[in-house]
Formats: C-alpha cells, structure tokens, sequence
C-alpha cells in the first residue's frame, strides 16, 4: 500500500538523522540539516501527491522514528496540520500555501491566562500564551487552536511564526528534540483569518475538486486522531532491536541464565508483532475507507481511537518488560535504548492515545451492541452447548 519509493527514500535519508540525534541528545529542536532534509525531499508535502495515500504517511513517519523519534514525530504532526490548513476556507488556504506550497506548519493550544476576545463582526484579538507546539522552531505557519467561540465551535487561527515569541520551554526527559515549545503572541485577527474547527476535521469535499486524492477530501478525524500510532511503533520497534542486542551481549558476556531473559524476549516479540498487526489492520481499513470514498461513522471513530490506544498499550508493555530485564545495562553510554524509552513515554502521554478513556468508549459499544443481540433474542442465558 505504501509507496515504495517515497519510504525507500526516508529509509536512505533517516540513517543520518539517527547519527545526528545520538549526537546531539538533549537538544530541544530538530538538527537544521534534518529540516533542510526533509524539505528538499519534499516530504512534509508529499500528502500533496494525488498518489500519495495514508499507509505511505503513516509509513514514513514509522521509519523515520525508527532512526529519531522526534523526526518521525515532528513530520507526521506537520503533515496533519497541513491537511487541516488544506481545509480552511478557500481565501485563507490560499494565504497560508501562496508564498510556499508545502509549508512547516506547527500548531499551539491557548494556555488557560491566554485572553481571547470575541468581536461583534466575528474577528477576534488575541493575547498570551500558547503550548505545546511540537516544531515550532521550523514551522513558516502555526494554527493556534482556540476555545470555542460565541457559535459553539472550537477555531483555528493560522499565524505567520514571524509574529510570535518562541519561549524554550519543553524540558523533558524524552523527545527532546522534537522541541514543543510554548510561545507568546498579540494579534488582531479579521472574520476572513478564522476557521471554525468542524469543517476542518468532519467535512468533506467532492474528491474531483483535489485530483481524486482522499486524504484532501474524506473527513480527517479519524486520520489525524490516530496518526500518532506511527512514530509510536516506529520508536518501540527500535528500542526492541536494541534491548535484543543488550540481551545477547548481557547473556554472553556475563553468562546469566538465559532463560528468563529468553522468555522475556519472546513475550515481548509477541506483544510488538500483534501491535504491527493493528497497524496495519488500522491503516489498511483507513485507507480502504478513503479510497471508496465511504463516509465513517462518530462510532467507527471510537473503534479506531481504542485500536490505536490498544497498540500504544502493546508497544508501551512490551518494552517495559525488557527495560527491566536489560537492568543496568541501557543506562551504559553506548547503548541508545534508554533514549528510546524515554521518547515512547513522552510520545505515548498524548491525549489521542489516552487508553482508560478510549477503551471505555469501546466497551460501552461492545455492551451496547450485546444488549441489542440479547433484547433481539429475547434471552439472557449464554448458550454454553
């Protein structure tokens, strides 16, 4: 389903930009070369291309996180914000790809001191904080997600980066170079410059309109919601590759009992192998869905979320369990496991991937669906024949 050329060119690419972030560990942006990288090789416009599918984002972004989780992270990010910008309404879309058709695009949540005010002709001014904005340092535009405003609806705002005050903010133990910076802006902002949230992530367009590409016409909530999956599993498959080394080398060079560390090993092969399974399981119904150009239900939704969180899960418990059993030995100088883990932690604390409450949206279908098959019988006895 990927495009095999565009993901042969990321995996030829990202064996730098894993040498560049084992050198510069700790840094709270992207490599500049990296950027230029990813740039020149047009991958954060590639969702451009009417050939261009989901499987082939989600793809690149996996085996770029494999070499840097926070490459892979910054560029699935970037692309999905592009999309939304995609959506804007036609004069404001124009402004925002005129000057560039494939811009850095980062986005910011208002900090809750942020003071919004709402006009009477529908324009608004703007003043504060804003966070979480992954890439910021590269991005040419950030859409500054607001509140909702007098019609109900959550906005979007694009914003040029030359008008904001980066702050260096994101200080964390993981994913440090994808750089989520906060950063302060005053703006008066014109009826024409706001986006209502709803069109942007519910609507669609006819598919004639962008060259019969999907990704530009079908619905994206259920694309962007679960687009996280991808850097994810892209980081926990290389952390798995490094804890197996440290397991050989531990086991030969110590000469441990093995077997404990064999059944570890094994568990959590087992564990990661069924999170590529609902990987591919999500993408190809993803793509399945968008390439028929069949609408997805607020339920589908659901069940996409609880896939996602269920694989987060997976990655998430199997390199714990060979974290432990590695000990000492990912805190040794030479060993990049312990970046990996840190960057899977960080990465998988999204509230796209939260479990608890995606599961339970999930099981509240399940009960549903079992209520009505129960009702329609007419019986209340499990069938134990």
């Amino acid at each position: 389903m990927a495009d095999p050329a565009i993901c042969t060119k990321v995996h030829d690419a990202a064996r730098s930009w894993r040498d560049r972030a084992r050198s510069r560990r700790g840094h709270d942006a992207l490599p500049e070369q990296t950027v230029a990288e990813l740039k020149h090789f047009d991958f954060m416009g590639v969702w451009q291309a009417p050939e261009v599918n989901w499987t082939t984002i989600c793809e690149i972004s996996r085996l770029a996180a494999q070499a840097c989780p926070s490459t892979g992270w910054v560029l699935v990010n970037c692309i999905g914000h592009a999309l939304i910008a995609d959506r804007f309404p036609d004069a404001l879309a124009k402004r925002v790809f005129s000057d560039n058709p494939a811009p850095v695009i980062a986005t910011a949540m208002a900090a809750r001191d942020t003071n919004i005010i709402n006009h009477d002709d529908g324009g608004l001014t703007i003043s504060g904080r804003f966070v979480n904005s992954s890439g910021i340092d590269h991005a040419d535009w950030v859409l500054l997600k607001l509140p909702a405003g007098p019609n109900g609806q959550p906005r979007y705002v694009p914003c040029e980066t030359s008008r904001i005050s980066i702050e260096r903010t994101w200080k964390t133990s993981g994913l440090m170079a994808s750089g989520t910076h906060s950063f302060s802006v005053e703006l008066s902002v014109p009826k024409t410059e706001v986006a209502d949230w709803e069109p942007c992530l519910k609507g669609n367009r006819p598919s004639d309109e962008v060259d019969g590409n999907y990704l530009r016409s079908m619905p994206m909530i259920a694309y962007l919601g679960t687009s996280l999956i991808a850097p994810i599993l892209g980081c926990a498959e290389a952390l798995f590759r490094e804890h197996e080394r440290l397991i050989v080398r531990r086991t030969r060079d110590v000469g441990l009992n093995s077997a404990p560390e064999l059944t570890a090993l094994g568990e959590s092969a087992m564990e990661l192998t069924t999170a590529q399974l609902l990987y591919r399981d999500l993408l190809d119904w993803l793509h399945d869905k968008g390439s028929q150009a069949r609408s997805i239900s607020a339920e589908e939704v659901k069940i996409c979320r609880a896939k996602a969180a269920t694989l987060v899960r997976l990655c998430g418990t199997a390199a714990k369990r060979l974290q432990d059993t590695c000990g000492m030995a990912v805190l040794s100088e030479d060993a990049p496991a312990q970046g990996y883990w840190c960057d899977l932690q960080v990465m998988s604390a999204h509230s796209d991937v939260r479990y608890g409450i995606s599961l339970q949206d999930y099981g509240q279908i399940c009960f549903d669906a079992a209520k009505t098959t129960i009702t329609a019988t007419g019986s209340n006895q499990h069938d134990c024949a």
